[in-house]
């Protein structure tokens, strides 16, 4: 399964903390436990400062879909918190919150 996952963010450097490395280009994986990573596609960099540039990942998630997005949510949302400002799953706003993280995945996937 994949899940399109958008992150408007002002910190230039929660791509590459997501990640965990340095530099990286559109592809870049990063396994977030057992059949699940984040793959970075691009980041749309905007003009005005006034506004935050948005990170675009897709999740791919196979095996246990339970388990996967419920770990998956909660290392979202420590990577997000107090660093992005908007998140998107799937093109559906969600708040930045453990708990709501995990109820649009789980709804998305199942």
């Amino acid at each position: 399964m994949k899940i399109n996952i958008e992150v408007d963010t002002y910190d230039k450097r929660l791509t590459t903390d997501i990640l965990g490395k340095k530099p990286i280009s559109s592809g870049d994986k990063r396994d977030i436990y057992k059949n699940t990573t984040m793959v970075y596609q691009l980041t749309l960099k905007k003009f005005s400062i006034e506004e935050p540039d948005t990170i675009i990942f897709t999740l791919v998630v196979e095996g246990n879909l339970a388990t996967n997005t419920s770990i998956f949510a909660t290392w979202l949302y420590d990577n997000l918190k107090n660093r992005a400002v908007k998140l998107k799953i799937n093109q559906i706003d969600v708040e930045i919150d453990e708990e709501e993280i995990k109820k649009i995945i789980n709804e998305i996937a199942f």
